[in-house]
């Protein structure tokens, strides 16, 4: 495709966009309106019209969209746009960097990650109590938060922890620590390698006019998520580079990292002779999903000035369905998805959007359970897992002799080595000379097997191909990441490795793999997926921005959800929570459903919904009557005939749900119903009883309709094979430990199963109203009737706000008795 006929695809605005003369512009691009192709047809008008590649930069916010650009722009032009670059913020300044250390001061440096920093953090923090000093994991997003939002320290507290103002001596202190390790052991982090390029541009002129010579145009995309410190590395160039910045100020979701879409809405006071563009021509919904969209903005304080107008013209209205709870609402979302498969539909149709891993888990389980295939996108990162991390520490020793937390990693991988050891053997190593010494001094202690050495000197061996030197090292360590990952899946685990050595296969630098995979971790799917794979995507809001999908289900937009309770009372939050829906609605090309939750949503008596902060602040509040088809799904189980059919009913009208009572297990029953209510309690535990089962370690319904009896043991019977919960576990918390570390277990249930597994799930809330801190995992301990000890697991919980959440699931079936009660509590291992 020539360049004309490139620009004669885009609309008027577009057009403009593309083909303006050298000057700085704000394209405000809204949802589905051809961002990226703009971007795009930019970038090949400007290269078209004399303007050499490789003067112009692209700054995307993940690997993937700037690869997008730069494959898209080539595919029009070919060779003469060889030369074009696109790259993360932090990619393009380690770049910099990398070209000159010296001019930032950066020689012999390597990159840390955020794990790298929390550990750093913990050990310089100390065993210090809460009410002395914030947890290491406050103080690291503290620390990071003011670094981004070029704020002091004072004023981050006083924004993010106000009752931490008074510890602000000690606090700093830590932080200053912090600097001074990073120093000594020529540690970068990701703070460091914006912070760094954008000081030296602001108070050096050579540095500023050597970076600037070397680009006539900056793209910048996804404009709304800058925070101040990349604003602070863009300023500085726009006296000579031309500024393209494309974003939607509707789409800003990253506050919490200290982005601010001021950066947007400031741009033209900011940016002398700047010009602003809009785009409002959607391309990717109908009307009737935009209406939703539009409806959602325009209830906001702020002024987005936006409305949608959908170029694919009218549709299917989006469906707003209420369910009893997450399980119904999960097993509902796979038999539409399995439904449409039988009716001659792809899999690769769907999108479920969800807030969060765990908030996915349900739909993952329901998935499961109909066999259908699915993609989860927005977990743990690839090299972010934890046997990727021990794999890499022996790469990372070999790039950098100073990375002591590399070290420590790789030295308590062995049997028998644990932190006390492990920090006298990385005193020595320190202060070695050159890897022949470090490999003598592995070989020769008594702590270590020859295999450590084996490791190392494998890397070593084949420090210019970094794919070998991972096959190699892996090959030595593959026995003790087996023995340690054994209860964790390991061949799955193992199979990531292949994956990685993909990754590497381009690379002939060992640190500048690790940066590069460091600073924008890949996502498994990512690698092993290819785009016509046939499978349902699941996905988190936040990796969902330039998605789109023909058929999109947004889960759980609940009271408590959409605003998150977390969020109540501060009104710059709670913009956020509306934008992070805003995403998500605006994925949908031909149908949308939105699913809530009916426990969760109204009281009966709606005098108790005024009092209640989560009700009033509701995005779906006051819906116009006709924006959604509202269906409401009662099971059997909410009826005291437990032979009532169940009834979905479908009404074009607002926010009516009907009389949904509460979920038993959340209210209480009022006493003048209390006979009626008990009823109702004890059907719903045989239902729970006769249709939890466990799948690949997570509880979730069964879609057999038999009917289970239970005895006054609580003991289901085992029906048409499935795997079934036999009974209900006591539960100890220790109350000391939960004192102790200001965490409190919530919500925890335990069950034994037929097959003899116990699986057990809950949550935890943090009492100070802050992070979790060093207490990383739940411990989890098994007793049998006669108090023998059966089992002992650890677990890490996945962030959710203040609210954690974990899991287990314990094969128990070497033992002959059944367990009879169990400990749960916080530990910090």
């Amino acid at each position: 495709m020539t360049i004309n006929q490139l620009l004669s695809d885009l609309n008027e605005n577009q057009r403009k966009a593309a083909c303006m003369p050298r000057q700085h512009a704000l394209i405000l691009a809204g949802a589905g309106t051809g961002k990226t192709k703009t971007i795009v047809s930019r970038a090949a008008y400007l290269i078209s019209n004399g303007t050499p590649a490789h003067r112009i930069q692209i700054l995307a916010f993940t690997r993937r969209s700037a690869s997008e650009i730069v494959e898209r722009v080539r595919m029009h032009l070919g060779e003469e746009a060889q030369g074009l670059k696109a790259s993360t913020f932090h990619t393009w300044c380690i770049s910099l960097i990398r070209k000159a250390p010296k001019v930032f001061g950066c020689k012999g440096y390597s990159v840390i990650d955020r794990d790298d920093q929390l550990q750093l953090y913990k050990v310089l923090r100390g065993k210090a109590q809460k009410s002395e000093l914030p947890s290491a994991q406050e103080i690291c997003d503290l620390y990071s938060f003011a670094r981004n939002t070029v704020q002091s320290l004072n004023a981050t507290l006083q924004k993010k922890s106000p009752e931490c103002l008074h510890n602000i001596k000690k606090i700093s202190e830590v932080m200053l620590a912090y600097e001074k390790r990073k120093k000594e052991r020529h540690y970068l982090d990701y703070d460091d390698i914006l912070d760094v390029v954008a000081q030296q541009m602001t108070v050096s002129e050579k540095t500023r006019i050597w970076v600037s010579s070397q680009y006539d145009h900056l793209l910048v995309d996804e404009m709304q998520d800058t925070n101040p410190l990349q604003w602070k590395l863009i300023n500085p160039l726009k006296e000579n580079v031309t500024l393209f910045c494309v974003g939607d100020d509707a789409q800003s979701i990253y506050g919490f990292r200290g982005a601010d879409f001021q950066n947007v809405h400031s741009f033209a006071s900011r940016v002398d002779n700047s010009i602003t563009l809009k785009l409002q021509d959607n391309y990717r919904s109908t009307q009737e999903i935009l209406n939703a969209s539009n409806w959602l903005l325009s209830q906001s304080a702020l002024s987005y000035g936006k409305n949608l107008t959908a170029m694919r013209g009218s549709g299917k209205k989006p469906e707003l369905h209420t369910f009893i709870n997450e399980w119904e609402e999960g097993r509902w979302i796979a038999e539409e998805i399995f439904n449409n498969k039988q009716m001659g539909e792809d899999w690769k149709n769907n999108m479920v959007l969800v807030r969060s891993g765990y908030a996915g888990r349900v739909i993952e389980g329901a998935l499961l359970a109909k066999d259908i295939p699915y993609q989860f996108i927005g977990g743990t990162k690839l090299l972010e897992s934890a046997h990727i991390r021990d794999l890499l520490s022996v790469l990372r020793i070999v790039g950098n002799q100073q990375d002591e937390i590399a070290w420590m990693r790789f030295l308590t991988l062995w049997n028998g080595v644990g932190e006390v050891t492990a920090n006298k053997l990385i005193e020595r190593i320190l202060f070695l000379d050159g890897y022949d010494q470090v490999i003598k001094l592995l070989k020769d202690s008594d702590k270590l097997p020859l295999s450590a050495a084996d490791a190392v000197g494998a890397v070593i061996k084949n420090q210019n191909n970094v794919s070998d030197a991972l096959l190699d090292s892996f090959q030595v360590l593959e026995e003790i990441l087996a023995e340690k990952y054994k209860k964790q899946e390991w061949d799955k685990r193992r199979r990531d490795i292949q994956l990685v050595r993909k990754l590497a296969e381009k690379h002939t630098s060992i640190l500048g793999f690790i940066e590069e995979y460091l600073l924008d971790p890949v996502h498994v799917t990512q690698i092993d997926r290819k785009e016509n794979d046939d499978v349902v995507t699941v996905i988190t809001i936040h990796s969902a921005k330039g998605t789109e999908c023909e058929r999109c289900y947004v889960i759980n937009v609940s009271p408590g959800s959409y605003p998150s309770s977390f969020s109540i009372g501060k009104e710059d939050e709670i913009e956020e929570e509306r934008r992070v829906l805003y995403v998500a609605l605006t994925r949908a090309k031909d149908e949308l459903f939105v699913t809530r939750r009916g426990y969760s949503l109204w009281a009966e008596d709606k005098s108790k919904v005024d009092d209640n902060a989560e009700s009033e602040n509701y995005f779906l509040n006051a819906l116009p009557e006709g924006l959604f088809n509202e269906i409401i799904h009662r099971h059997k189980l909410w009826n005291v005939d437990n032979d009532a059919p169940d009834v979905t009913e479908h009404v074009d009208v607002g926010i009516n749900i009907g009389n949904i009572p509460p979920d038993p297990q959340e209210e209480e029953a009022e006493e003048s119903n209390a006979s009626d209510w008990n009823h109702m309690v004890d059907n719903r535990e045989a239902f729970w009883l006769s249709e939890l089962r466990c799948a690949d370690g997570y509880l979730h319904r069964s879609n057999s309709q038999s009917k289970s009896h239970k005895d006054s043991a609580g003991i289901a019977e085992e029906l048409d094979g499935d795997k079934m919960v036999k009974k209900k576990l006591q539960i100890e918390r220790n109350k000391q430990m939960e004192n102790h570390s200001g965490i409190k277990i919530e919500s925890c249930s335990a069950y034994y199963d037929t097959k003899k597994n116990v699986c057990v799930f809950g949550e935890l809330i943090a009492e100070n109203k802050s992070p979790v801190n060093e207490y990383k995992e739940v411990q989890l301990v098994v007793y049998d009737s006669d108090g023998e000890l059966m089992a002992r697991e650890y677990t890490n919980w996945t962030e959710f706000g203040l609210m954690q959440s974990f899991d287990f699931n314990v094969d128990l079936s070497d033992f002959e008795m059944e367990p009879s009660r169990i400990k749960v509590y916080p530990t910090n291992g």
